[in-house]
This record gives C-alpha cells, structure tokens and sequence, in this order.
C-alpha cells in the first residue's frame, strides 16, 4: 500500500527531524492531547509530541529514575538523556499534568529545556474546573507569545484552528472508512497515521490522509482482512510508536482491529473546534473546550464518559470482543479497568485485559494470551443463537 509507506517513513525515519533543523521558527515539544495546537501554529510555530515509545531509551532511563515508573515517562527521558528525538531541536516543552509521572517529568526536562506546565481540573464537568482550564490554556497563548515574539491575533488563531480543522476532517474519511466491513485498513496501518500525526506538518499529513482514503475507498470491498475475522475494539493505555507490539499480535493471530479507544489513536484526532463565533475571545474558548470536554483520559474524577465512548464504538463498529491494553506502573488506566469490563460485560462483549512494559520480554506471553482470546471469539462466533 504505497499511501501507507508514507506514514510508515515518517515515524521510522529521521525525515522529520532534518527538516525541523532547517525549519527557521520555533519548534514546541508537547506531551498529552491537552496541549491546543492551534496556538502554536498560532504565532508561526511547529509542534511535535515527545512522548515515546522506544525500549532502549526506557532502559537508559532507569539509571537515573526508577525502574517502577510508566515506561511513557522512562522512554521519553531517556530520550532527552541521550540527546535523541526532537529534543535537541524542541524551544519550550509543554506538560499537561494529568499524571504524577508527568509532573516529576517536567522537574526532569526542566533542568536541560524551557519547560511550561499545565494544570487540569479534577473534574472537567464542573463550571469551576472549565474556567480554571480556560485560564490555563490563556496562560499558554501569553508563553507562546513571549517565546515566538508574534502576536495571537484573532486572524491567527482562526487560520490555525481552520488548519487542524482539515485535518481532523480527512481523519474523519479514515475513521468511517475502518467501520465498514470488512475494514479497508488495518488496526496496525491505523496507528501508523495517527501516530505520523504526531509529528509531521499538518498540511502535508492532510493531503496524504485524503489520498490514502481516496485509495481505500477504491478498493470496494477487498477490505484490510477477511470478512470472518473477529473484530477487535482496542481500549487503555497510549500505544506509542514503536511500541505497537500488542497490535501486531492480534493482527497476526487473525483478528483485525476496526477502531481504537486510545488517547494516542481515534481520540487524538476526532473532535474538532468549534468556536460560537470568531472573536479571540469565543476562539481561545473553544479551543480549551476542545482539549478537555471530550476527553476520555482516567487523570479526571469521573469515567463516565469514557464507559460511554466504548460501549457506543463498541456498538458502532460491531466488534466481537475488547482487547483492554495497560501500561506497566500506570494506576490510572489499571483503576479503570474493572469498570470497563463490567460495563461490556453487561452487553455480553468479552473483554481480555492484558499489561505490557517496553521490553521484548512479555511477547511469548502476550501472544499466547491473545491468540486464546481470538480463538474463543471465533467460537462464539458460531454458537447457536440464544
């Protein structure tokens, strides 16, 4: 799939890298979906995620961190560690703090990069905890200002939030493109393009989302996987390149996965802003809207929206089981778990909850684990009707 090779280079290359170093503005170094990019196109800056997904540099950082700590936050310091990634290139890190790791995470840059914090509520339904947002996210615009010298205007920021509008839009064409069945791309492929995204210019990513759709919606019903393979809802913790590890076991093993749950995935790059009108006012308003109303993240006081958002792709996308990934050290997701599962169970969805760690280690037990997952949804699959 030559579309697909694209994505695949981006996040297995240094292409991006080379050419941030020639880039003449300032780059923005993020972690989180919290982060509104739209400010920082904004004032004339590219932003990059720095949250990693590389075993090696997990490794390294246990030799000034501790070994029980989430592999996300290792990975990524061991990565400034070394001096790789976008770090030599980054001008400030932005840091939401949606977890203590995180917070610690921010002590750690800090001492060799500009570092800014951001504070989310505890609870994100509250009028309280959406004004504290907004104030934050108004504080953002003030540091971004100061860093890029360039002024947020309200000609700026709509410009911005029109840019990543169109790419939220072409996401939207591969999204509906994965519920058909059988799905036109596959679960790993998926996370390929979202995980580009991360990283690459928003214009270019774009234009390769639509061509890719455009290819995919060619291919008729010659879909990414045979039609009897089980259809798999992918929940929990980030999947960060290259960790895709998880996803290509169950891809290997027969089934296929149709949609995902993950703040590294689907939910990365769903929701657009939508401002009332295009005051500066009513735009920064809606840009903070966008970053926390529709989070799913378990760092807030209540779940039941992201109970919700399962069960209803769940239903959406007609899978046959959920497959529940949690990090190694990450308590929030871990907490989460069993709700997730009564809720499904309730709707008569299996689910299989598995752990991982950024090693190669925890492979023969995951694949085992998953294959004997698919074989029982396959035997389901043809039991009598009750």
């Amino acid at each position: 799939m030559d579309n697909i090779a694209y994505f695949r280079t981006i996040l297995t290359s240094d292409q991006r890298e080379r050419e941030l170093k020639e880039f003449p503005g300032k780059v923005v170094g993020t972690f989180c979906n919290f982060v509104p990019e739209e400010l920082i196109h904004a004032v004339g800056a590219q932003a990059v995620r720095l949250c990693a997904g590389h075993y090696e540099a997990a490794k390294a950082a246990e030799a000034v961190l501790p070994r029980d700590l989430c592999p996300v936050i290792k990975s990524s310091a061991g990565l400034l560690k070394s001096g790789g990634g976008f770090f030599g290139r980054v001008d400030l890190v932005v840091i939401p703090v949606s977890c203590d790791g995180k917070k610690k995470l921010g002590e750690t840059i800090g001492r060799v990069k500009p570092v800014h914090m951001m504070h989310l509520p505890a609870s994100k339904a509250a009028r309280a905890g959406q004004d504290q947002w907004l104030a934050e996210v108004t504080r953002l615009a003030e540091v971004l200002e100061a860093l890029s010298g360039v002024k947020i205007t309200r000609e700026r920021l709509r410009a911005a939030i029109e840019l990543l509008n169109r790419r939220q839009d072409a996401f939207k064409r591969l999204f509906e493109l994965r519920q058909l069945h059988p799905p036109r791309i596959t679960g790993l492929d998926a996370l390929f393009v979202t995980g580009a995204s991360f990283h690459d210019d928003v214009r270019r990513w774009t234009d390769k989302v639509q061509a890719l759709c455009q290819q995919l919606e060619g291919q008729q019903r010659r879909g990414a996987d045979g039609e009897h393979s089980p259809r798999i809802l992918l929940t929990g913790a980030p999947l960060i390149h290259p960790n895709f590890k998880l996803v290509e076991i169950i891809e290997v093993a027969g089934a296929v996965i149709v949609i995902d749950e993950l703040c590294s995935g689907t939910q990365r790059l769903y929701n657009p802003v939508i401002p009332r009108d295009w005051t500066l006012k009513e735009m920064l308003r809606a840009v903070a809207e966008k970053c926390l109303l529709p989070s799913t993240c378990p760092c807030f006081v209540e779940s039941g929206d992201r109970l919700n958002r399962v069960t209803e792709l769940a239903q959406a996308f007609r899978v046959d089981g959920v497959i529940y990934h949690n990090l190694r050290m990450c308590q929030l997701f871990d907490m989460e778990r069993a709700s997730v599962k009564q809720v499904l169970s309730h709707r008569g969805l299996p689910m299989l909850d598995v752990q991982t760690d950024y090693t190669h280690e925890d492979f023969p037990q995951l694949k085992t684990r998953v294959e004997a997952f698919i074989e029982l949804l396959r035997a389901r699959r043809h039991e009598p009707a009750r």
